[in-house]
């Protein structure tokens, strides 16, 4: 089967950005959403690698994207919460629109 193109991102921290012995790593991909990985000195070292339960929408609003991604790095863990709203500007950008 053919996926075609698929938009993707990725956000890393180093050790020396993050609490603990490694880093942490966001992976986003538009038809599955968002997950962590908790990695070694190197970024492509992967000791962990989950979805993000507290991230409940695809294209979740960046204020929330932030918050997670503050308590990975400081505290390695998850937050306590599920943020279930999407982005206002999530139809935008499945239209390409971002920006224009």
């Amino acid at each position: 089967m053919e996926r075609g193109l698929t938009t993707y991102m990725t956000l890393a921290w180093d050790v020396s950005r993050t609490s603990g012995q490694g880093g942490i790593r966001l992976d986003w991909e538009e038809r599955q959403g968002w997950y962590y990985a908790l990695t070694g000195l190197n970024s492509y070292d992967v000791l962990l690698y989950t979805v993000i339960t507290a991230l409940r929408t695809p294209i979740a609003d960046p204020e929330r994207v932030a918050d997670v991604a503050e308590e990975l790095v400081r505290f390695r863990r998850l937050p306590d919460v599920e943020y279930r709203e999407g982005w206002d500007g999530a139809q935008e950008v499945r239209a390409g629109r971002v920006g224009s």
